[in-house]
């Protein structure tokens, strides 16, 4: 075999490897949301890490809320998705990305529970942020009164 067929060979090879890898991290990703609230049917909710290691637990609850918010009903009238967007905007002070959306089709009282949820893990960042991150603690705020409406129109 000569060193253009070698080199040919090598980069067929990174190039199976590199798909792969990705695939197993979507699947991972997707199976992580699954186990927490079931198989899903539409969009992807993309996550990265924070970027101080000592948020990462605030990040996590965001990102708990965020998923929660994202795969309930969307019959709130816009207040779910204002409280997701204010879940992405706290979350964007913290050096993280959140954004997507769920399928959407839960019945009324799972998607009333999802919200509840969501306003759990919300409470939890913001008895973390009380003494720092006054920015992100807006954020948080305006999203857990966003949810309270949202439960009042349903």
């Amino acid at each position: 075999m000569n060193t253009s067929s070698r080199v040919a060979v090598v980069a067929v090879l990174l190039t199976i490897a590199c798909i792969l890898s990705c695939a197993a991290a979507d699947t991972k990703a997707k199976a992580s949301v699954a186990a927490v609230h079931g198989p899903r049917t539409a969009a992807v909710i993309v996550y990265t890490k924070a970027t101080d290691p000592n948020l990462q637990a605030e990040a996590d609850l965001l990102r708990q809320a965020y998923t929660a918010l994202s795969l309930a009903d969307h019959d709130y009238k816009g207040h779910r998705r204002d409280a997701m967007h204010q879940t992405a905007r706290a979350g964007h002070l913290l050096g993280i990305k959140l954004e997507g959306d769920g399928a959407g089709e839960a019945p009324q009282g799972t998607s009333d529970e999802r919200l509840r949820e969501a306003r759990g893990y919300l409470e939890q960042v913001r008895s973390l942020f009380a003494a720092r991150h006054h920015r992100a603690l807006q954020h948080v705020e305006k999203a857990i009164s966003q949810i309270d409406t949202a439960l009042r129109v349903a």
